[in-house]
């Protein structure tokens, strides 16, 4: 599945100071839930593929890095589950709206492993003419294009198919499950980071940045507007170190809005969230899922 071109968090002008540095800890929550998802449906395809752990020779060992990645993803997913404090009943239903995606997941990385074994050698061309300092040929260029994009295509969710499948997710979880899977619970924490960047950055940053980035952060029809986001930002600007403090969460609470996915967007995470291999796993298996 592919990321939805159209998240606005993501895409939000973070404050930074005039000579470059961006401040610290300003992830967008989209990027961070996707960092997670994408452990987990990278490193549910295929184990020893990659790796930088070492033998008692000295040598790379694939198998002892792959492993702890996948131990990492598997830990992921259980986490991830075990928030979700799900019903038996709900395991149930979403066992039964899971196990279509899961064979078909499965039938296309089984396709995906066929091109990837077709794109190997070819790539091992390009990386042996490059090494001798010679041109790619165009065609060689076009062959590994073309077996890429077909990969990508096998891996990817139609925007129809995903809002469907994130239909049936909604209809068996309470509101507060959804908000997690949708990314939504960590909303407040964005909002948070996001205030304590605009106030240490200088007047003169501060009047660069604070225009650009309320109009456009203030784009759901649901959230706050361009003024209301500005005011709010020049409020916290005008507290003391421990008036702010005081005032935090209710300052957050008037633009956690702007961080809360919705629309397109929500139903791509809830849809990667519940097709990454090792949730797959655990519906699969309920009685793998670690409370």
């Amino acid at each position: 599945m592919q990321a939805n071109p159209s998240v606005p968090v993501a895409a939000l002008p973070f404050p930074t100071r005039r000579a470059g540095a961006c401040l610290s800890a300003r992830r967008a929550l989209c990027v961070l839930v996707v960092c997670g998802l994408a452990l987990s449906v990278g490193c549910g395809q295929r184990r020893g593929e990659t790796g930088t752990g070492s033998q008692a020779d000295g040598k790379p060992s694939t198998e002892t890095s792959a492993t702890v990645e996948e131990l990492d993803a598997q830990i992921w997913a259980i986490r991830f589950v075990n928030s979700l404090d799900l019903s038996d009943d709900q395991i149930a239903k979403l066992s039964e709206v899971l196990a279509g995606p899961t064979t078909q997941a499965a039938d296309r990385e089984k396709r995906v492993g066929e091109l990837e074994a077709k794109l190997i050698p070819l790539l091992e061309q390009e990386r042996d003419l490059l090494t001798r300092r010679q041109d790619i040929p165009e065609t060689l260029s076009s062959q590994t294009a073309q077996l890429r994009g077909e990969a990508a295509a096998l891996r990817s969710l139609d925007p129809q198919a995903e809002s469907e499948f994130a239909r049936q997710v909604r209809a068996i979880l309470d509101p507060e499950q959804i908000a997690i899977a949708a990314g939504e619970s960590g909303a407040r924490e964005q909002a948070l980071e996001m205030l304590a960047g605009f106030r240490q950055l200088s007047a003169d940053e501060f009047e660069e940045q604070i225009g650009p980035f309320c109009r456009q952060a203030a784009t759901q029809e649901s959230g706050p507007s361009a003024d209301a986001v500005e005011a709010t930002f020049r409020e916290a600007r005008t507290m003391a170190e421990e008036e702010y403090e005081q005032n935090a969460d209710k300052l957050a609470a008037q633009i956690s809005a702007l961080f809360t996915p919705d629309g397109e967007t929500a139903d791509w995470l809830i849809a990667e969230a519940f097709m990454a291999p090792h949730v797959q796993a655990l519906f699969a298996d309920p009685a793998g899922k670690t409370e």
